[in-house]
């Protein structure tokens, strides 16, 4: 039995991956639906909530590692929303006009402008065709 070291990383990701969705979904997007809402969390949940046990399966770490791992996840899901919502969020539309030529080639875009969710026309979240 060798572990692979102190805390897990995938439990790391795979919790702090759901949780930050989870968020993100419940709490950051009230224009979506309760059926989406629901469907998106049990997709994640159902991809991400195996792999701490998987890690124990496979004798790739111990149950305190994973639970480390998955500790460490919980802290920073919840650090990142929180800078996100409380801190970022506020500040991108000057972000994206101060850096405007690095930004505007990748096709980042703020969609929250003046504290309403701005959607674009293309986003199938707001009907638009999405794939043309």
């Amino acid at each position: 039995f060798g572990s692979n070291g102190m805390p897990s990383g995938h439990a790391t990701t795979s919790v702090g991956t759901l949780l930050y969705a989870t968020l993100e979904i419940w709490i950051d997007r009230p224009e979506i639906g309760l059926k989406r809402k629901a469907a998106t969390f049990l997709t994640a949940l159902f991809l991400l909530a195996p792999v701490p046990k998987s890690r124990t399966y496979l004798n790739d770490h111990t149950t305190a590692q994973v639970a480390a791992g998955s500790g460490e996840g919980i802290v920073v899901a919840l650090l990142w929303f929180a800078f996100l919502y409380k801190f970022a969020r506020s500040r991108l539309d000057r972000w994206i006009e101060k850096f405007d030529c690095l930004f505007g080639r990748i096709g980042f875009r703020n969609t929250y402008r003046n504290g309403v969710r701005f959607c674009p026309e293309w986003s199938p979240l707001c009907g638009g065709g999405g794939g043309g």
